[in-house]
């Protein structure tokens, strides 16, 4: 007993101190262990009138989260849904819209290229139908205006048209097309050259635009549709300070004739989860009224655990001061603890003194004065002779009372 009771003290110095000296791992631990509850989102579904939905993500941590992804997927009856789709690392601050990024890059085309007119007008800063979609239907039109340049061509364009290929689609079926409208080999490789010289410069568009997005937001944006006006899946990786939020915006499609469906997941490489809140106050809630709220399940069990733990553990780490005075005396007697025998001094000494003065004045022995240590020096080994083999005996405060009285009233009568 007396090797536990010491364990217990060295624990009581050593923990804080490895605590000290490993802080970083003891942060690395409350990292993974809380991350997933300081990391929120919020993503409420585009309305069918506004049709844009705001996706926030908050770190509410003390260090920042690095490769943060937003991974969106949307799904719609029609090609084109996005209008346009914008980032800004403040509430309330400025936008960055992708639109921007395009009319910015030094990759667009040269003005003085006439078929280039309707892009260059779509980009136009005061331009009503500034879109991605619109860009997109601009640079196709470009492709058909290019194509159409050469007579022999014309019909095969059309038949493409008119049965709603994607323009990425055209290269992919440019040769059967010519073959159904005997276009010349000759005349056809020409047409082939066509797309591809004008796949290559919007692919060169889309990536400058995408490096100068990252330039202005630190977002690098990633999309498993090859279009400017995506469908599908849309990756957003980007980091997030201590104590910080951002936003994406994602503007949609007006047109009422499109049913737009999406779906978020909030996620890093460097957590397991993150938890989406319904309320935009509960990006910032404090950790316990947040925990209660969303994960009053898991505080539950934490709880139940800790419980569990407690009672378990509770006889060997229990404050002398909240033992049951019997049991002081038989854990002094049972260790030879100097502290469990000086705190069963500190709490039995008044009644003690009190019960040997209370028996000396009915034993008419006025002049009985032993200082109040010697009392107890002389209970404590009264109690050491009857209970030291066996201090599980001594059980009750009741007995443990009956046992100093009669010791008291013993020596009393001894004393001259």
């Amino acid at each position: 007993m007396r090797t536990r009771h010491k364990l217990l003290r060295y624990l009581v110095v050593l923990v804080p101190l490895a605590l000290t000296l490993f802080s970083p791992l003891a942060e690395s631990l409350k990292w993974w262990l809380l991350s997933g509850y300081e990391i929120r989102w919020q993503a409420p579904k585009p309305s069918s009138t506004d049709r844009r939905q705001l996706i926030t993500v908050r770190n509410n941590g003390s260090a920042p989260l690095y490769k943060a992804h937003i991974r969106l997927k949307i799904s719609s009856n029609k090609p084109l849904p996005v209008s346009d789709f914008s980032f800004t690392p403040f509430s309330g601050g400025p936008q960055i819209s992708f639109i921007d990024s395009i009319a910015d890059t030094d990759s667009l085309p040269n003005p003085a290229q006439s078929d280039m007119d309707p892009l260059l007008s779509v980009l136009d800063s005061h331009s009503g139908t500034r879109t991605l979609f619109a860009i997109e239907q601009a640079l196709n039109g470009v492709l058909a205006s290019r194509l159409r340049k050469n007579a022999k061509l014309t019909k095969t364009v059309d038949d493409l048209q008119n049965a709603n290929y994607s323009c990425d689609e055209w290269h992919r079926l440019w040769p059967s097309k010519c073959s159904e409208n005997k276009v010349a080999p000759g005349v056809c490789q020409q047409g082939s050259s066509v797309i591809e010289a004008w796949e290559v410069s919007r692919r060169q568009l889309i990536e400058k635009a995408r490096q100068k997005w990252h330039e202005g937001t630190g977002v690098v944006v990633l999309s498993s549709d090859p279009n400017l006006s995506p469908s599908g899946d849309m990756d957003f990786t980007f980091d997030v300070g201590a104590n910080e939020s951002c936003f994406l915006r994602i503007d949609y499609n007006r047109d009422p004739s499109y049913k737009i469906g999406t779906s978020v997941e909030v996620l890093s490489s460097s957590i397991a989860t993150t938890s989406e809140v319904v309320d935009e106050a509960d990006l910032r809630a404090p950790f316990p009224l947040f925990m209660l709220q969303y994960h009053s399940t898991a505080i539950m069990v934490l709880l139940l655990g800790f419980s569990c733990a407690l009672f378990f553990s509770w006889p060997a780490i229990r404050p002398k001061q909240l033992l049951p005075i019997d049991k002081v005396f038989r854990e002094a007697l049972r260790t030879d603890d100097e502290e469990y025998w000086e705190h069963a001094y500190q709490r039995y000494r008044f009644y003690v003194t009190q019960q040997f003065r209370d028996l000396r004045d009915s034993a008419h022995k006025p002049n009985l004065k032993p200082d109040s240590e010697e009392l107890l020096d002389y209970i404590r080994n009264r109690l050491i002779d009857a209970y030291g083999t066996k201090p599980g005996k001594l059980r009750g405060e009741k007995k443990l009372k009956q046992f100093v009285n009669n010791e008291l009233q013993a020596l009393v009568t001894l004393l001259p």
